[in-house]
Protein backbone atom coordinates (compact mmCIF):
# COMPACT_ATOMS: atom_id res chain seq x y z
CA UNK A 1 0.00 0.00 0.00
CA UNK A 2 2.80 2.37 0.85
CA UNK A 3 4.06 1.61 -2.57
CA UNK A 4 1.08 3.32 -4.28
CA UNK A 5 1.38 6.08 -2.43
CA UNK A 6 4.95 7.29 -2.36
CA UNK A 7 4.24 8.66 -5.94
CA UNK A 8 1.60 11.64 -4.26
CA UNK A 9 3.66 15.06 -3.12
CA UNK A 10 3.13 14.34 0.45
CA UNK A 11 4.21 10.89 0.17
CA UNK A 12 5.93 10.96 3.67
CA UNK A 13 2.95 11.79 5.71
CA UNK A 14 0.54 9.71 3.69
CA UNK A 15 3.05 6.62 4.78
CA UNK A 16 3.44 8.17 8.26
CA UNK A 17 -0.60 8.16 8.62
CA UNK A 18 -1.09 4.32 7.35
CA UNK A 19 2.08 3.42 9.29
CA UNK A 20 0.67 4.98 12.99
CA UNK A 21 -3.38 3.47 11.52
CA UNK A 22 -1.43 -0.06 10.96
CA UNK A 23 0.73 0.26 14.50
CA UNK A 24 -2.88 1.51 16.13
CA UNK A 25 -4.50 -1.99 14.62
CA UNK A 26 -1.71 -4.36 16.33
CA UNK A 27 -2.21 -3.03 19.42
CA UNK A 28 -5.96 -3.07 19.16
CA UNK A 29 -6.52 -6.62 18.33
CA UNK A 30 -3.69 -7.92 20.60
CA UNK A 31 -5.28 -6.10 23.38
CA UNK A 32 -8.56 -8.03 21.80
CA UNK A 33 -7.13 -11.28 22.31
CA UNK A 34 -5.69 -10.55 25.62
CA UNK A 35 -8.79 -9.10 27.49
CA UNK A 36 -11.84 -9.12 25.31
CA UNK A 37 -11.27 -13.41 24.06
CA UNK A 38 -13.63 -14.52 26.92
CA UNK A 39 -12.74 -17.14 29.48
CA UNK A 40 -9.74 -18.09 27.61
CA UNK A 41 -7.01 -15.38 26.36
CA UNK A 42 -4.81 -15.84 23.41
CA UNK A 43 -1.13 -15.44 24.14
CA UNK A 44 0.08 -16.19 20.72
CA UNK A 45 -1.41 -13.50 18.30
CA UNK A 46 -0.56 -10.69 20.71
CA UNK A 47 3.34 -12.37 21.08
CA UNK A 48 3.72 -12.38 17.32
CA UNK A 49 2.30 -8.68 17.27
CA UNK A 50 4.75 -7.69 19.69
CA UNK A 51 7.67 -9.05 17.65
CA UNK A 52 6.67 -7.52 14.76
CA UNK A 53 6.44 -4.28 16.32
CA UNK A 54 9.98 -4.43 18.13
CA UNK A 55 11.05 -5.53 13.70
CA UNK A 56 9.58 -2.62 12.61
CA UNK A 57 11.48 -0.40 15.39
CA UNK A 58 14.81 -1.46 14.99
CA UNK A 59 14.81 -2.22 11.18
CA UNK A 60 16.73 0.10 9.37
CA UNK A 61 14.87 -0.54 6.04
CA UNK A 62 11.50 -1.97 5.18
CA UNK A 63 7.75 -1.22 6.77
CA UNK A 64 9.51 2.59 8.07
CA UNK A 65 10.88 3.02 4.29
CA UNK A 66 11.78 6.64 3.73
CA UNK A 67 10.90 7.80 7.29
CA UNK A 68 13.16 9.86 8.64
CA UNK A 69 14.15 13.14 10.77
CA UNK A 70 11.03 13.52 13.25
CA UNK A 71 8.24 11.63 11.13
CA UNK A 72 11.18 8.71 11.90
CA UNK A 73 12.16 9.12 15.63
CA UNK A 74 8.26 9.11 16.46
CA UNK A 75 7.26 6.28 14.33
CA UNK A 76 9.91 4.25 15.42
CA UNK A 77 9.32 5.48 19.24
CA UNK A 78 5.23 4.66 18.70
CA UNK A 79 6.63 0.94 17.19
CA UNK A 80 8.53 0.33 20.34
CA UNK A 81 5.78 1.40 22.61
CA UNK A 82 3.38 -0.59 20.88
CA UNK A 83 5.26 -3.56 20.73
CA UNK A 84 6.47 -3.05 24.55
CA UNK A 85 2.79 -2.44 25.73
CA UNK A 86 1.61 -6.15 23.99
CA UNK A 87 4.75 -7.87 25.49
CA UNK A 88 4.35 -6.89 28.89
CA UNK A 89 0.14 -6.90 29.21
CA UNK A 90 1.17 -10.76 27.48
CA UNK A 91 3.62 -11.63 29.73
CA UNK A 92 1.49 -10.01 33.13
CA UNK A 93 -1.62 -11.88 31.44
CA UNK A 94 -0.01 -15.33 31.19
CA UNK A 95 1.76 -15.36 34.62
CA UNK A 96 -1.14 -13.88 36.56
CA UNK A 97 -3.84 -16.49 34.93
CA UNK A 98 -1.82 -19.58 33.82
CA UNK A 99 1.72 -19.93 36.42
CA UNK A 100 0.38 -18.55 39.50
CA UNK A 101 -2.87 -20.98 38.67
CA UNK A 102 -1.62 -23.40 38.04
CA UNK A 103 1.17 -22.98 40.94
CA UNK A 104 -1.63 -22.82 43.47
CA UNK A 105 -2.69 -26.19 42.49
CA UNK A 106 0.45 -27.74 42.66
CA UNK A 107 0.53 -26.56 46.36
CA UNK A 108 -2.60 -27.44 47.16
CA UNK A 109 -1.69 -30.87 46.34
CA UNK A 110 1.26 -31.14 47.70
CA UNK A 111 -0.43 -29.94 51.20
CA UNK A 112 -3.55 -32.03 50.65
CA UNK A 113 -3.51 -34.63 53.78
CA UNK A 114 -6.52 -36.69 52.65
CA UNK A 115 -6.50 -40.54 52.23
CA UNK A 116 -8.57 -42.10 49.27
CA UNK A 117 -9.58 -45.50 50.14
CA UNK A 118 -8.98 -47.59 47.11
CA UNK A 119 -5.74 -45.72 46.36
CA UNK A 120 -2.50 -47.22 46.32
CA UNK A 121 -0.05 -46.75 48.97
Amino acid sequence: VNAFFVQFEPALYIQFALGVLSLLGFAAVGLKMLYANGRNPNYIIPSILSWFAFGIAFADKGPKGDLEGVLGFVFTALSAITALTLAINTGYLFYKNEYLTRSDKEIELMTDDTVYVNAPV
